[in-house]
C-alpha cells in the first residue's frame, strides 16, 4: 500500500496515511490542491496538484480552477524560515563534542607516542636532553592544532557538514541562510573555538541559553548547527 505525506496549513507534516484517507481530507478541507505532499518514490515535495490522478476521488469532487495557486513561501520552504529549523540542542552537542574529542585524542596520542619515541631515539644518540625536550613541546601543540584544524574545518566544510560525532548525534553546521561552510567561515568558527576554550568552556555552555543554541564560536561565525533534515527536501 502506498502511503502518503502531506504538509498542513500550519506547516507541520503529517502522515503516513493511505490514499483513501488523503483524498478524505482533500474532500473535508483540510488538504488543498497547493498542500506539499510525498510518497516513496517521489524525489522531492510536491504540490497535490500534481497527484490528484493517484487519489480515488469521483470526478465532481475534483472542481477544476483557471490556474494552479501558488504556494504560500512559508509551505514550498519551511525549513527557509529560521524560526521553523530545529536546532541541535545543548545535549547533542555536548555528545558530539564527547565523540570528536576522543577520536582526536586517540589519534594525538598515537602521533604523540611516535615522537616521544622519536626524541628517546635522538637523545640516546647523544643530542641534548633540554633541546629536545623543548622540540617535543613544540611540536606536540603544534601537532594537536593541526590535526584539530584540518579535523573539524575539513568535515565541518564538506558535503557531510559535520565531524564523526555530530554525524553521530544526526546534527550539522550551517551558515545563516542554511548552506554548507566554505573554507573562511569553517576556519572562523575553529578559531572561535579557541576562545571557547579559553573563556573556561563557557563558550561551549553558551549554546544551552542562547535563542538558537549557539556557542561563543558560532555567534562569532555566524554560524548555526542544526538537525541533519534541516534546509533539505525533507525538513519534517
Amino acid at each position: 500500500m502506498v502511503m502518503w505525506y502531506y504538509v498542513d496549513g500550519a506547516h507541520v507534516r503529517q502522515g503516513p496515511i493511505s490514499a483513501e484517507l488523503l483524498a478524505q481530507a482533500f474532500r473535508q478541507g483540510r488538504v488543498r490542491r497547493e498542500s506539499l505532499v510525498w510518497r516513496e518514490g517521489m524525489a522531492q515535495w510536491e504540490p497535490l496538484e500534481a497527484h490528484l490522478s493517484e487519489l480515488p476521488l469521483p470526478a465532481p469532487a475534483a472542481p477544476a480552477v483557471p490556474s494552479p495557486v501558488a504556494p504560500p513561501p512559508q509551505a514550498a520552504a519551511p525549513a527557509a524560515d529560521p524560526d521553523r529549523v530545529q536546532d541541535a540542542g545543548f545535549l547533542r552537542r555536548l555528545g558530539a563534542y564527547i565523540i570528536d574529542n576522543l577520536l582526536l585524542g586517540s589519534a594525538y596520542y598515537v602521533v604523540l607516542m611516535i615522537g616521544a619515541v622519536a626524541v628517546a631515539v635522538l637523545a640516546a644518540s647523544g643530542g641534548d636532553d633540554d633541546t629536545l625536550a623543548i622540540t617535543l613541546g613544540v611540536a606536540a601543540v603544534l601537532a594537536y592544532a593541526l590535526m584539530s584544524y584540518f579535523y573539524y574545518v575539513g568535515m565541518e566544510r564538506s558535503r557531510l557538514q559535520a565531524t564523526v560525532g555530530k554525524l553521530a548525534l544526526g546534527i550539522k553546521v550551517v551558515d545563516a541562510d542554511g548552506r554548507r561552510l566554505g573554507w573562511g567561515k569553517a576556519s572562523a568558527r575553529w578559531a572561535g573555538s579557541v576562545l571557547s576554550y579559553a573563556t573556561a568552556f563557557i563558550g561551549f555552555f553558551m549554546a544551552g541559553w542562547t535563542r538558537r543554541k549557539q556557542a561563543l564560536h558560532d555567534l562569532l561565525a555566524g554560524t548555526y548547527v542544526v538537525d541533519k533534515w534541516a534546509y533539505s527536501e525533507q525538513p519534517g
